[in-house]
């Protein structure tokens, strides 16, 4: 992505980001990364850790945006309690706690034999908020929270960037 979306992308968020998460309105904005990203693999090749939420950052001055380039009929995306700890955000001090309980029972439930993708409650994760693409529109949320993308492969997982799943994802630091 041009250095000049990322620029656009920290002074049209800095305010609002600001203003929700009780950050004072001093602080500084910078984008630290923008990639397109288009979804194509078929839920039979997902390996395990792409069939659960994730988190994209333990940082909690990191937030990230998703801008949907495709329509509803992709997918939007979710977030998610996990049920046993009850974690919603990965920070520095839950990531080991989480990391074993997860791998534990990704193991016990077997998850490497079941490839697909998440889509509302599972044994092990609860969906807490859900949001819909929709061309053009634009979603920023802490990047420690545990989110996932609401793929539709019955949408159709083309590489074509007309009619894939097209999305920017950025990540923006506010201290």
């Amino acid at each position: 992505m041009p250095a000049s979306y990322g620029t656009q992308l920290s002074n049209l968020y800095h305010s609002i980001v600001c203003s929700n998460f009780s950050i004072k309105q001093t602080a500084q904005a910078k984008t630290i990364l923008s990639a397109f990203s288009i979804t194509t693999t078929p839920p039979n090749k997902l390996k395990p850790i792409q069939m659960v939420p994730h988190f994209d950052s333990t940082a909690n001055k990191q937030y990230a945006v998703i801008h949907y380039l495709c329509d509803k009929a992709h997918g939007g995306t979710s977030f998610y309690r996990h049920k046993s700890t009850g974690f919603e955000r990965i920070t520095e001090q839950k990531i080991s706690q989480y990391g074993q309980v997860l791998k534990q029972q990704a193991l016990a439930e077997n998850l490497h034999l079941k490839a697909q993708y998440i889509e509302g409650d599972t044994p092990l994760f609860e969906r807490i908020f859900s949001v819909e693409a929709k061309m053009n529109r634009a979603i920023i949320f802490p990047s420690n929270m545990l989110h996932s993308g609401n793929i539709k492969p019955e949408a159709g997982l083309i590489s074509c960037p007309k009619k894939g799943r097209l999305t920017v994802s950025s990540f923006i630091v506010i201290e």
